[in-house]
């Protein structure tokens, strides 16, 4: 009799606590089926800054990179980063709460890199593209009226050149997006036979319902981020 009644504590507490164990799980599973799980994203390095008029023209700087990456555990939406990129300590993108400038989503169309974000606004960057494992960067600079591409990481020239050569064959906005800058691709990527160019203008003219839907503008960004309360101030010019 006394090991009959154990044995139904036993099992009551068994199953009290599967109950709680699926309880959590549940409750797990609806917190974060849209909220994203965040880790955070530092760099600190050097880039190459190149003039895309002028691609003789570069310079070697300090950069930051601080975010966070984005992971949608039940794959409801697409993961990506947020954050901003420092260059000579000056904020490249619109400046927030927890310095949050960019956004940019990683899609299954894309193996290598994410989508390519643009501004449409007065800010000194004005494109953003990393790889998906977040060891390459590009990121489009304006400054004086002149723009720039920005290349991390890169210790020399000839760094950045194979970066980018690598960018242009895996990533079809960044082709795109440098599409009109011939001259600066040649020149970049020692392209004498102008390969690189055409390969760009053939990925842009031949390929516009898939490649559109690639590139994301930082006014779509800024609602995500304003609704998550991420930005709170419209960004700073660099010195």
């Amino acid at each position: 009799m006394r090991n009959k009644k154990l044995r139904t504590v036993f099992c009551g507490i068994l199953i009290f606590l599967l109950v709680f164990a699926l309880f959590c799980l549940g409750d797990y599973g609806i917190r974060y089926y849209h909220t994203p799980i965040k880790k955070d994203y530092d760099y600190t390095g050097t880039g190459m800054l190149v003039s895309l008029t002028e691609p003789d023209t570069f310079e070697q700087v300090p950069v930051e990179i601080h975010g966070k990456t984005l992971h949608y555990l039940w794959g409801n939406q697409e993961d990506a980063i947020a954050g901003n990129v420092w260059m000579n300590g000056e904020r490249l993108f619109v400046e927030g709460a927890d310095d949050m400038g960019f956004y940019a989503p990683f899609i299954y169309e894309e193996p290598y890199y994410s989508c390519l974000t643009e501004s449409v606004t007065n800010i000194p960057g004005n494109m953003f593209l990393i790889s998906r494992d977040l060891k390459t960067v590009f990121c489009g600079v304006l400054m004086d009226g002149k723009e720039f591409l920005l290349i991390i990481p890169a210790e020399n020239k000839s760094d950045a050149d194979r970066t980018l050569k690598s960018g242009l064959e895996q990533s079809q906005p960044l082709s795109r997006w440098l599409s009109g800058y011939p001259l600066f691709v040649q020149l970049s990527v020692n392209d004498p036979d102008d390969s690189f160019r055409r390969l760009c203008y053939a990925q842009v003219v031949g390929d516009h319902d898939d490649g559109v839907a690639h590139i994301v503008q930082f006014p779509e960004q800024l609602q995500y981020l304003l609704a998550a309360g991420l930005i709170q101030s419209t960004g700073r010019l660099i010195r």
